[in-house]
């Protein structure tokens, strides 16, 4: 027998001592971590901010494939979970004890609180039972003006179509050149946003105070970028007084014509003749259609009502701008579908909301657009009320949550070819699918989707579909770029477009 070398042996098993050492380990740290968020790492103080200076959708879409559907990162001073793809944004977001239905203390809440003489904004309040009463009256507000003024707004929305496209027409012809649109649709969309809210007046007063809200939204986007770094690093405030002070001037202007406009109607208001959005949420204290009026709705005010305006303005006009921007884009990139849409439309017809089920493939086509320029890829930022799960992962009370709604328009199981412009497929040979289309997340998921989405939705419709009976757009400069710039709304790249006129 030879003898033992316990030397050769000790050596020979240090290897796979090191690697059950190891797995050990990873099984330890495993299990400590099971249930809890994972993410990429960070910066110190200002955390992932820097990832999201150019494309925050790209950034999120390779961190997804990595961490899955739930992931925490930080922005600034807030812990943030990121969540991802419909199933998952869905359950948060309908969840029956709307755990993830507040939103956090930021600056812009507590400006706004200001400006309302202490009363909450609808879009960014925090979730409480005045919340729910506010959310509720306003529905009943929008639903007693759409019924009520319906015809009379549409027609609003189509004059200022047949206004937008003789713009655009004179404005081509005269420059002999390809034209870029934006501008006159913002314009178009502003005064539509304003006399629906403020009245159908045409007086110098108002083509000023048009003029200031889209001055006022644009400065807003300017210094916000794709975040205004303030409401995430509050300290900033500090550091950075000037651009704070622009910031809140800036809410201050729409503030100041909302009030303007609200004074003058209380003066002119008659009950049984309503103009507006404003005399529909004025009339609402004494209907009681909804069992919400204003004796008992207690902690809901008229003055909470009215404030919501500026809500509607600052949430609306700029969503509806970008997104008839894109449709114009679209139509021009791709003029088989604008033909098409415009034989389905004809010529010489006054097109009403109503029209729309007789129209299939153009509402197809606006939410294929809707989806693929997701004009806002993340919703306003959640935050959760109590400790809770998600997809089986821990997140704890009082975290900043973001439903990334860009992973919805380009998730794969949803759209099968997601990056792919197909009109088709909200198609069926029955109609349009109501059932695809309502997985388009252009208006949120839950208790804090778009309040005014059946507003917005008959607006667009009519603009663009009296637009497209007017006009057509070509583009001959070669393949356009479908890029947006990234913002708090995303636009497409400044592009020209060729404007002829239907004959």
């Amino acid at each position: 027998m030879f003898p033992l070398d316990y030397t050769c042996i000790n050596v020979a098993i240090q290897p796979f001592l090191f690697v059950v050492f190891c797995c050990a380990v990873l099984w330890i740290i495993k299990c400590t971590n099971y249930g809890r968020l994972t993410g990429p790492l960070c910066f110190p103080v200002v955390g992932h901010l820097p990832f999201f200076i150019y494309h925050p959708e790209q950034t999120l879409a390779r961190w997804q494939q990595t961490y899955g559907n739930v992931y925490t990162i930080r922005l600034g001073s807030w812990e943030t979970v990121v969540v991802n793809g419909f199933k998952a944004i869905s359950e948060a977001a309908k969840r029956p004890d709307d755990t993830f239905s507040s939103r956090p203390p930021f600056l812009t809440q507590r400006a706004l609180r200001n400006l309302n003489f202490g009363e909450e904004s609808l879009i960014i309040s925090p979730f409480d039972i005045s919340f729910v009463r506010h959310q509720k009256l306003t529905s009943s507000a929008l639903r007693f003006f759409m019924k009520t003024s319906f015809d009379s707004t549409q027609n609003i929305v189509a004059d200022e179509a047949n206004k937008l496209a003789r713009r655009l027409l004179h404005k081509c012809l005269s420059s002999e050149h390809d034209v870029d649109v934006a501008d006159d649709i913002q314009l178009a969309v502003g005064t539509i946003s304003f006399k629906i809210f403020f009245g159908n007046d045409s007086t110098e007063e108002t083509e000023m105070n048009i003029k200031k809200i889209i001055q006022t939204t644009n400065d807003v986007i300017r210094i916000s970028g794709v975040g205004n770094l303030v409401e995430v690093m509050p300290w900033l405030e500090y550091v950075l007084p000037l651009k704070v002070s622009e910031y809140i001037h800036n809410l201050q202007r729409i503030a100041n014509i909302r009030d303007q406009q609200i004074a003058a109607h209380i003066c002119t208001f008659d009950e049984n003749h309503i103009r507006d959005v404003i005399d529909a949420m004025y009339t609402l204290e004494s209907d009681s259609s909804d069992g919400f009026n204003q004796r008992n709705a207690g902690m809901c005010s008229q003055s909470k009502l009215l404030c919501t305006i500026q809500d509607f303005i600052g949430g609306g006009f700029e969503t509806s701008t970008a997104l008839m921007i894109w449709l114009v884009k679209y139509m021009a990139a791709y003029p088989d579908v604008q033909k098409r849409v415009q034989d389905e439309i004809g010529i010489g017809r006054n097109i009403s909301y109503k029209d729309r089920t007789k129209l299939p493939y153009t509402e197809a086509v606006l939410h294929e657009v809707m989806r693929v320029s997701c004009v806002l890829p993340f919703a306003l930022p959640h935050y959760t009320t109590k400790d809770t799960q998600l997809l089986g992962r821990l997140i704890k009370r009082d975290t900043v949550i973001i439903f990334n709604l860009h992973s919805v328009a380009f998730d794969k199981d949803l759209w099968g070819d997601p990056e792919t412009f197909r009109p088709e497929r909200f198609l069926t040979a029955d109609g349009v699918d109501r059932g695809k289309c309502s997985l388009v997340p252009a208006f949120g998921f839950g208790r804090r989707k778009c309040i005014g989405e059946n507003l917005v939705r008959m607006v667009i419709f009519v603009l663009f579909s009296t637009l497209l009976q007017k006009c057509s757009f070509t583009h001959e400069g070669g393949d356009i770029n479908f890029e947006p710039v990234a913002n708090l709304v995303y636009r497409p790249k400044p592009f020209r477009v060729s404007v002829k006129k239907r004959i």
